[in-house]
């Protein structure tokens, strides 16, 4: 549910409205400036990056089916496989039964990837991920018949971390090392000659095609008869099943979740041409799903649609499907270890308990010069001299958060979470500026150090997203929902739009700028340490514009999921009074031990400050 201060800021990007809680009369040609409609510019389609697959945390869940109460796992002697002609079955215990089907693939040769003419097939500046190649496979292999379910990965695993819960439904929120983890434990359990792992991308297309070359298994078209996809109102997965099998008689090859493949993402004209996977060579490479998702578009459900990611993620979008072979000479890989990050070169962590880190980087600023602001021709600058470029020598060197403060991190704190979008590592919202400073208050009394946290100057934030950039976003002109969490709707720099998401994103799902910082563009609005003023009186050290009164005006910065790309911008600011609770506004932390901003407590607040909301 959309709070009506977020109502009220939509407003105010989208149809100039001026709600009451935004800024006094003396600064109306701000807002003026603020609410201009904006222009779309021709542009160069932007190039798809590995970012758009995406880690989310679910807005609501809407479940008709619940687990059984869990129960321990027995130790138990599983059957010999009973085999009904080309599909087999594994018993995993107290009736849960594993399907699999034999796909007889061995010498066989069929066309890889995508035609250039098939429309929205995608298409990077370096490389053409779905270039069409020749397979011809070595092997037979048998596939699930089925996405992995909740109750067979709790009968191998003992839990089951899927948000969208049901005993048919796919399992959920699986890292590629868990997926690892449950093959492992699966192959020591199982009598019999076959190994399972994780399908090849080759396997996998293979499988999805079923003899076919359209775009998808059921044609040039996919409907929601057809599969789970596309979801607006149904939120979430459903049972596996429910839609109609592929000629091979797989069910849910389009749709439901994306799933891992054992591939290192890479370019095909790298790939092995015998069906076998590009071999990961690091535990942080890049890794491959197949299939669309329930809440992607149907484009993104193609037989050649590949999606990227960190092997490290976990969402409610990614599942996986296993393959079982005797034939073949792909070996079984073992789950990578996860370790923590290490204190290394610019980046610090802080530990601040039960698991939580805090990751910090090191921005060498001192002595450096920038161009604060932005100039007069830039597309959806405001007039007046709100964004005046002026020059900033900084005095001090600083270190800024990686990612925005997640939700986990501001209950380990304060002991409670605000936010009305949960997920441990979505960003925390629905903050005020006083809550942040609370925060920062009890982490300096919590982290052991000379180490100082605070919120950032607006010259320290422009800097950082900036990361010696001068267009209008860190990674370039445009902006179209694709590159950073904002209303793709309205594009800036470019007449394609993009999704819109609704919702924030878990942290870090979108590429960094060159600093390594994680959405600096969108997601959340970021609230400053700076009074809201004219460049004109502001400090030119880098340091803030000091607040006076505990109603004076704060400033925002970076944009938010709501709001169109214009608003996004780095040089861009908001203004807005410290007392509204947004499900838009956040924040991000600075620490310094070499310059003169001394740390602030939190103002005494004008109204009481609503806690566990």
């Amino acid at each position: 549910m959309t709070s009506e201060g977020s109502t009220r800021l939509r407003d105010v990007a989208r149809q100039g409205k001026r709600p009451r809680w935004f800024i006094p009369t003396g600064i109306a040609a701000l807002l003026g400036a603020i609410v201009l409609a904006i222009t779309l510019l021709p542009g160069k389609k932007p190039t798809p990056t590995d970012s758009e697959v995406k880690k989310e945390e679910p807005k609501i869940a809407l479940n008709t089916e619940t687990d059984p109460p869990k129960k321990d796992v027995p130790k138990i002697e599983v059957q010999q496989p009973i085999v009904h002609g080309q599909e087999t079955t594994y018993d995993l215990g107290n009736g849960v039964k594993l399907e699999m089907i034999k796909i007889n693939a061995k010498g066989k040769t069929f066309m890889m990837g995508s035609p250039k003419k098939e429309p929205n097939r995608a298409a990077f500046q370096t490389f053409d991920p779905e270039d069409q190649h020749e397979v011809t496979f070595g092997h037979d292999f048998s596939m699930g018949k089925y996405e992995v379910t909740q109750e067979q990965y709790e009968a191998i695993m003992g839990k089951n971390p899927s948000q969208f819960k049901g005993p048919k439904r796919p399992v959920e929120r699986v890292l590629w090392n868990d997926a690892q983890d449950f093959i492992k434990k699966l192959n020591d359990r199982m009598k019999g000659n076959a190994k399972f792992r994780l399908p090849s991308e080759a396997e996998w297309e293979y499988a999805c095609r079923a003899g076919t070359t359209t775009a998808y298994n059921t044609g040039n078209s996919l409907t929601s008869d057809d599969a789970h996809f596309g979801v607006t109102i149904d939120v979430g997965t459903k049972l596996v099943g429910i839609y109609k099998p592929n000629k091979f008689g797989l069910y849910d090859m389009h749709g439901n979740v994306a799933e891992w493949c054992e591939d290192y993402y890479g370019d095909y004209k790298n790939a092995p041409k015998n069906g076998t996977a590009q071999r990961s060579i690091q535990s942080n490479d890049y890794r491959a799903l197949r299939g669309g998702v329930w809440n992607y578009f149907v484009r993104d459900c193609r037989s050649a649609c590949r999606y990227i990611s960190t092997a490290d993620i976990s969402s409610f979008n990614f599942g996986f499907r296993l393959v079982a072979s005797q034939d073949e000479p792909i070996e079984i890989n073992k789950a990578d270890p996860l370790l923590p990050p290490i204190t290394k070169g610019d980046e610090t962590t802080y530990d601040l308990g039960n698991g939580v880190k805090l990751e910090m980087i090191k921005i060498n600023a001192k002595g450096k010069k920038f161009l604060m602001g932005s100039p007069k021709e830039e597309e959806g600058r405001p007039n007046g001299d709100f964004e005046e470029q002026h020059e900033i020598t900084f005095g001090h060197d600083f270190s800024i958060g990686k990612y925005e403060v997640t939700q986990e991190q501001y209950e380990a704190i304060m002991g409670y979470n605000p936010a009305q979008f949960k997920g441990v590592n979505r960003p925390v919202e629905k903050v005020l500026w006083n809550d942040a400073q609370e925060f920062i208050r009890k982490l300096n009394e919590k982290v052991k150090g000379k180490a100082k946290f605070r919120l950032p100057s607006e010259a320290e934030w422009e800097y950082a997203c900036r990361a010696g950039t001068t267009t209008p976003f860190h990674f370039g002109k445009e902006l179209n929902g694709k590159q950073a969490n904002c209303d793709g709707n309205t594009p800036y720099g470019t007449a394609e739009k993009g999704p819109y998401l609704k919702e924030t994103t878990s942290v870090g799902t979108y590429k960094p700028n060159d600093f390594g910082l994680y959405d600096m563009h969108g997601n959340v609005f970021e609230w400053c340490e700076d009074y809201w003023g004219l460049y004109k009186i502001a400090p030119t050290d880098g340091t803030a514009q000091k607040v006076k009164t505990p109603n004076d005006n704060r400033v925002l910065r970076g944009g938010t999921w709501f709001i169109p790309p214009q608003y996004c911008r780095s040089a861009l600011r908001f203004i807005i009074t410290p007392l509204i609770r947004v499900e838009g506004i956040g924040f991000r932390v600075v620490a310094t031990q070499d310059e003169p901003i001394e740390v602030k407590k939190a103002d005494p607040p004008a109204q009481p400050i609503t806690k566990g909301e």
